[in-house]
């Protein structure tokens, strides 16, 4: 017989299961009695900004009974465009688990700048998340059900595209439509869901429609008697109807295997729902509706959700803290998962739009005074402290975990236990660096210098010496990995400068100034770049009287006089977009690395790292240049060089700033190892530890006269830049499975 045809699948019976389900739960005893509240002591402290608004701190919590417990909280505005909230599944498949680092790895390569693990699961039948999944709107798993298979009460999160998030207690239902032939709606059981056999804790059932996609991973079983119907075309969301046409139909008489091909769906049909598709045919016209039904909010929030996952109890609704009778939604969640004090995660939102997500450690061997974890209750107290008007309880225990930038910042009590599904959060890694396709054709390169060929700048400096900014150290070489000083840089960027005003509309450097400085002596090669640069404001002293030509520069200080360079020769600021790199958070130079990102003129040395504290190479310098030149070329500023200038060598005077430096006058002339990017690095050489340091205004940095607290130093970002950042490779230490999820329903 065919399933219920009504006006729709019977929603408000699905209902009156789980009601029945948690009533009769609550007559024999299972749910804990309801607990007041109880005030927690939060501190928050050690705040520190990631990107943007995205902030990571850690959590002191100290409850009644005098015991500690230790957590962190990331949060971020719900509505940052730059933040992208995704909920991943394990090996990237519905059938299956995965240890959180391996997890966390896979994603920060492809741009997670955080995440937790998630969703509660089950390791049987069908071994995935138990519960809503969706993900970039493709609803991926639907209904949380008990161990009989009946729905159950499960808190949980659904976001949008504009990130605004939902939470509830929900049914999620399916529905087929065919109207080729007149039948429809039918009920569809489950999305995602291996078929039960005997063999299952539950009583196998008489029959069922079940609907697959292409994300379930593994072999799916059939039953005896089972129409297997393949459609394509179709796009199940969180709401309406998506419709696709039959491409294949099979039956198959005994139990056998069968895998869903590539962007395909398939529906199942065996036992008494054999016949709600044992007629379909090749062509068939075949409609998918998706209805979410949430206890208490309103519906229309939860249409066409972008991202959702499903937790365990609902803990706080609209600003009321829910009773602990409504926590036991599940049989499989008895009173010790509520009581007992373990590690837990969990997410909320704050009224005025904020997401919390927090992860709370538990004792372990290995630490057995860190953390007294924290029982349901007191979780719920938590994120009311934490401001939270919407919360959720996430999988927590052994492997609960909270990643920032690749590293783990919490202490999980079991790390090897595997995980369902993780919550990341995604922001843009730095842009591509800006082509120097216009501003370097072939006829403009010079390739006169011996020591350039094969390293990561060579392009750059080749077009640098086209441009005839630079001449080499020698008429034969250019020595790409020597440092820069501070005094090479300021006649680089006086070069820049004057060939800038020359061939083009930019602003000119004054002739001849005064020297500002007691430590620069007149027959210094670089005295008249210093003295014409601090005249404009460009570059500063370490004091009113001192400047230190000898002294190197670091990256940080290079983008501030880039920068600087750049808005003299235009006249206009260039524009800051966004926040582009973490490890230049609080950096006086911050803004000007910003600035040049969002120009095309600097991406960083992999990942979100800058290196701020990083000396500079002359190849950098030309990178760093010739792209600052691009950007003049593609505004209009200055044209193209037609032919290269004068060969390298035969010049009267070479320039000041490619002159060979003399040891004595103690220029820092050394030269870096090698320029390999194997590692991810930009091609400076760069591999202090420093690079982490912020940057103290008060250290002795020169500050430009325009008061800001900017210091001289071009930013010596490498053409390693150029290439792609390996960190966007997906990197996978290999599927892992197990029978000890920690994550399962069943594990208490």
């Amino acid at each position: 017989m065919r399933g219920d045809e009504v006006n729709g699948p019977d929603r408000r019976g699905r209902l009156a299961r789980f009601v029945a389900t948690v009533t009769a739960l609550a007559v024999v005893g299972v749910i804990v009695p309801s607990a007041p509240a109880v005030a927690v002591d939060v501190d928050r402290s050690g705040r520190e900004r990631l990107l943007g608004e995205v902030t990571v701190e850690r959590l002191d919590i100290r409850l009644p009974d005098g015991s500690r417990a230790r957590g962190n909280l990331l949060s971020f505005p719900e509505d940052d465009a730059n933040v992208d909230l995704r909920a991943r599944l394990a090996r990237d498949q519905v059938s299956g688990t995965e240890r959180m680092p391996t997890l966390n790895q896979r994603e920060f390569g492809r741009g997670a700048i955080a995440g937790t693990n998630a969703s509660y699961g089950m390791s049987r039948p069908w071994g995935g998340t138990n519960g809503l999944h969706v993900d970039q709107g493709r609803l991926i798993q639907g209904q949380a059900v008990n161990r009989a298979g009946e729905p159950t009460g499960r808190g949980m999160v659904g976001w949008r595209a504009d990130g605004a998030m939902v939470m509830d207690i929900i049914d999620v239902g399916l529905e087929l439509h065919r109207p080729d032939v007149g039948l429809g709606p039918l009920e569809i059981d489950e999305i995602n869901r291996q078929i039960y056999t005997s063999t299952e804790t539950r009583s196998a059932p008489s029959g069922e429609l079940l609907l697959f996609d292409d994300r379930y991973g593994t072999k799916i079983r059939t039953r005896a008697r089972t129409k297997i119907v393949t459609v394509e075309g179709l796009e199940v969301g969180t709401s309406g109807m998506t419709t696709g046409r039959v491409s294949a139909v099979n039956e198959v008489p005994a139990a056998t295997e069968f895998e869903v091909p590539d962007g395909r769906h398939v529906l199942v049909g065996y036992g008494d729902r054999f016949d709600d598709v044992g007629d379909a045919q090749v062509g068939e016209s075949i409609g998918i509706g998706t209805v979410l039904q949430p206890e208490a909010t309103d519906g229309n929030a939860w249409a066409d959700l972008a991202g959702g996952v499903a937790g365990g109890q609902l803990l706080i609704r609209d600003g009321e803290r829910r009773p602990a009778s409504g926590w036991i939604s599940d049989a499989a969640f008895g009173s010790r998962h509520v009581v007992e004090q373990r590690a837990r995660n969990a997410i909320g939102r704050t009224a005025d739009g904020r997401i919390l997500m927090v992860v709370v450690d538990e004792n372990s061997s290995g630490n057995t005074n860190w953390s007294s974890g924290l029982s349901v209750s007191q979780l719920a107290d938590l994120m009311s402290a934490l401001g939270a008007r919407d919360a959720v309880n996430l999988d927590g225990g052994g492997p609960a975990q909270m990643w920032t930038n690749g590293q783990l910042r919490n202490r999980p009590s079991h790390p090897e236990r595997q995980v369902f599904d993780g919550l990341f959060v995604y922001v843009p890694r730095p842009g591509s660096a800006r082509s120097l396709a216009e501003a370097c054709p072939p006829e403009v390169l010079v390739a006169s210098f011996t020591d350039v060929p094969g390293t990561t700048h060579a392009e750059s400096i080749g077009c640098l010496a086209g441009w005839g900014v630079t001449r080499g150290v020698t008429p034969t070489t250019f020595a790409p990995n020597d440092d820069v000083t501070r005094g090479q840089l300021a006649s680089f960027l006086q070069q820049w400068i004057d060939d800038a005003a020359e061939r083009g509309s930019g602003n000119r450097l004054p002739d001849e100034t005064p020297m500002p400085f007691t430590d620069v002596a007149d027959g210094n090669p670089h005295a008249r770049a210093i003295a014409r640069m601090a005249e404009v404001g460009i570059i500063a002293g370490r004091t009113p009287t001192t400047f230190e030509p000898s002294a190197p520069v670091t990256r940080a200080q290079t983008s501030t006089l880039i920068a600087g360079a750049v808005e003299y020769v235009t006249g206009q600021e260039l524009p800051r977009e966004r926040d582009v790199f973490i490890d230049d958070n609080g950096n006086t130079h911050e803004h000007a690395i910003d600035r040049l990102a969002a120009a095309g003129l600097v991406v960083g040395t992999g990942g979100w790292s800058f290196r701020p504290n990083s000396t500079v190479s002359r190849g950098a310098i030309a990178s760093f240049l010739m792209r600052s030149s691009a950007l003049l070329v593609d505004e209009g500023v200055v044209t193209v060089p037609s032919e290269p200038p004068t060969v390298a060598g035969e010049d009267e005077e070479p320039d000041a700033s490619d002159e060979g430096d003399d040891a004595a006058d103690g220029d820092d002339g050394a030269v870096e190892d090698d320029a390999d990017t194997s590692d991810g690095d930009d091609g400076s050489g760069d591999e202090d530890a420093s690079d982490d340091e912020h940057d103290d205004p008060s250290d002795g940095d020169d500050v430009t006269g325009d008061g800001d607290g900017a210091t001289d130093g071009a930013t010596g970002d490498d053409p390693g830049d150029d290439e792609a950042d390996q960190d966007d490779e997906d990197r996978q230490d290999g599927a892992a499975t197990s029978d000890d999820a920690s994550g399962d329903d069943g594990s208490g």
